[in-house]
């Protein structure tokens, strides 16, 4: 399989120049997490995250980022000022497995497809959980895909409480590098957060302490976090987990025997995965 073959061919692009109410609008619309920044001629020249947009403005409008104390908007307000440079390309025709492997070890979200200069389309770590279902060869055996989840996910949660503070989650997420956090109480498992939605409340708790000291407020877990959370057992195959993940369009799935948290697998950690199948 090519790359172009789990690719998305009709890519929503931005200009350098474009608002970034735009950006996060037609995030929004679309149901993505990545835009590519192009040029006139359609060349890719910068990619646009939702990570970007929520460290960036908290997924709040320009009208909801107003100092009042002198009319200015707090935060960057065009794409230019936040785009990643350069942009990771490939050819529409690379491997699925180059792909795979560019994306692991170079630590990115997206790559985007070029040829003869111009964008042809965008593959993204979502993309290739459908490697874990598609039917089509992918020149090697397919056992690969019925490997369980209890031998590729990470067994070492960190985890916070309801009542911690976004900023204990930032911090957290930061010092382990991780995306995902679950929310227990009494050892129960309550709840998951994403780093998007730290990022959202922590630019929120700082717009709203610059705008006004007396209604800026403490954001908690239990603000933000998912309470329907889908979650897996340690049987679970990678292919059922990739299913999953994309149904229920999460990136992340806790694992759970006899209501305890044994351990959390990602859509990295089936990546990782689906490498390591070509590399053997």
């Amino acid at each position: 399989m090519k790359l172009n073959d789990v690719a998305t061919s009709a890519v929503i692009t931005l200009d350098p120049a474009d608002s970034i109410d735009r950006a996060t609008s037609l995030m929004e619309e679309h149901g993505i997490h990545h835009l590519p920044v192009v040029d006139e001629g359609d060349a890719p020249i910068g990619m646009v995250s939702d990570r970007d947009l929520l460290s960036a403005a908290g997924w709040l409008s320009d009208r909801d980022r107003v100092d009042p104390h002198d009319g200015t908007v707090i935060g960057p307000r065009v794409v230019k000022e936040i785009m990643s440079t350069p942009v990771r390309t490939l050819d529409p025709l690379d491997s699925i497995e180059a792909g795979a492997e560019v994306m692991l070890n170079e630590t990115i979200g997206a790559i985007a497809l070029v040829s003869d200069g111009r964008m042809e389309g965008l593959v993204t770590e979502s993309d290739f959980m459908k490697c874990f279902t598609d039917d089509r060869s992918l020149g090697m055996s397919s056992a690969w895909r019925f490997q369980k989840v209890a031998d590729h996910m990470s067994a070492e949660v960190f985890t916070l409480q309801p009542n911690d503070a976004t900023f204990a989650a930032a911090r957290l997420m930061r010092e382990e590098r991780i995306r995902h956090l679950p929310v227990t109480q009494d050892e129960r498992l309550v709840g998951i957060v994403s780093d998007r939605d730290v990022r959202k409340a922590v630019f929120q708790e700082l717009v709203e302490s610059q705008q006004d000291d007396e209604s800026s407020r403490r954001i908690n877990l239990r603000d933000i976090m998912s309470r329907r959370i889908e979650t897996v057992s340690l049987s679970t195959t990678l292919a059922d987990a990739a299913d999953r993940m994309m149904d229920a369009t999460v990136s992340a799935l806790p694992i759970v025997e006899q209501q305890n948290l044994r351990g959390i697998i990602t859509e990295t950690d089936l990546l990782k995965a689906f490498v390591a199948a070509f590399r053997s």
